[in-house]
């Protein structure tokens, strides 16, 4: 009998990131999976988890992974967060025959590495992937796009060793009654009267709030209620870089800043916003919008090859640096009658499930496959 360990730890944390939402997800997609395998699953972490506690949990120091990891026969490790350093930081140092599965949810530290580190770094990180890349038994990108993308930043690994699976959507992401979404949204000290135009998520420079500031500027313009409302925690250090811009541009009353909110809050949020934007520069499958589109928002995003991949056909899509095409774009959706709110659709049913499942066939695959050798 195999064993698959699996870096656990974004999920197990208060903390909800991106990663931390997709890693809790998927261990949920895990819970649900036959028994009738040639592998255990096992999940490494070193936060004690608040996710349930059975024997599939090795909680851990992290200086204690490696430790444990060699000292089992027959397994195979899956970092799900980028391989940025395969977490405990010591992939090169795993017997040679154990396996590696690496999740690479996108290619943004490449391709725009110019927002975060400079070329050199970046040029480090591409030999560091590549190598472990060479190594892995299997590479999952979380779209179609991303794999694309993957295959073109590293182009001496096999496209056949990059799949593609979407992650999922919690299902409690439902429309909510419109009255009592916006009833809930003003303990954020959102007006329910006035328009709502909602994008959540992290101020990273790639999330392009700065043209969609200047976007709302234009839009207050015709639309002198409309208000902005921007969930996730702002850090000092993202205040300091971004408040400037709206007084600039004389929004700063107008933008609303929630902090970090629970997914229960973000069921109500999309509920209740008139317009849902989201005009990042790159995503790998990006979770919100389509959150969003389940619970009936209508929605404007970046008119990238991921959006055009898992969004509906009732998605707008608009080049994502021009401002003034996003500003159209909000108008329109918000002189849209009322009624329209809840109708949007996904374009299909993502389920942890169903990502678990693939997830699990992949490594069905590998412990077959080293029986056989």
């Amino acid at each position: 009998m195999y064993r698959i360990y699996i870096d656990a730890n974004w999920g197990c944390g208060p903390i909800m990131s991106g990663f931390a939402r997709y890693t809790r997800g998927l261990l949920g997609g895990f819970n649900g999976q036959s028994q009738a395998q040639p592998f255990q699953l096992r999940f490494l972490t070193d936060i004690a988890p608040d996710v349930g506690h059975d024997s599939q949990w090795v909680v851990a120091p992290q200086d204690n992974w490696l430790k444990i990891l060699t000292s089992v026969e027959k397994y195979a490790y899956h970092d799900l967060a980028n391989a940025e350093d395969v977490r405990f930081g010591h992939a090169d140092a795993l017997p040679k025959d154990a396996g590696l599965f690496i999740t690479m949810h996108d290619t943004l530290r490449l391709t725009h590495y110019l927002m975060h580190r400079d070329s050199n770094e970046a040029e480090t990180y591409r030999t560091r992937m590549t190598h472990l890349f060479h190594r892995a038994e299997a590479i999952i990108a979380v779209s179609h796009a991303s794999k694309a993308s993957i295959c073109e930043q590293f182009q001496t690994i096999s496209p056949e060793k990059v799949h593609a699976i979407y992650p999922g959507i919690d299902p409690g992401f439902q429309p909510v009654d419109r009255e009592e979404a916006r009833h809930w949204c003003s303990r954020f000290n959102v007006e329910p009267k006035k328009p709502i135009i909602l994008n959540t998520g992290a101020y990273h420079p790639h999330k392009n709030l700065r043209n969609l500031l200047y976007a709302f500027a234009l839009v207050k313009e015709q639309s002198p209620d409309a208000q902005l409302v921007l969930t996730g925690a702002m850090t000092p250090h993202h205040a300091a870089f971004w408040y400037p811009i709206m007084l600039k541009l004389g929004i700063e009353n107008d933008v609303i800043i929630t902090g970090r909110v629970t997914d229960i809050d973000l069921k109500y949020f999309y509920s209740a916003a008139d317009v849902f934007v989201y005009p990042s520069l790159v995503e790998g499958f990006g979770l919100p919008p389509v959150e969003a589109e389940y619970c009936g928002a209508s929605v404007i995003a970046s008119d990238i090859p991921v959006f055009r991949e898992v969004l509906s056909d009732r998605a707008v899509l608009v080049p994502p640096l021009d401002y003034e095409a996003w500003s159209d774009a909000i108008l329109e959706t918000l002189a849209q009658p009322i009624d329209t709110i809840g109708i949007s659709h996904p374009r299909r049913q993502y389920t942890w499930t169903d990502a678990a499942d693939a997830y699990c066939k992949l490594y069905e695959a590998y412990c077959y496959a080293e029986a056989g050798r």
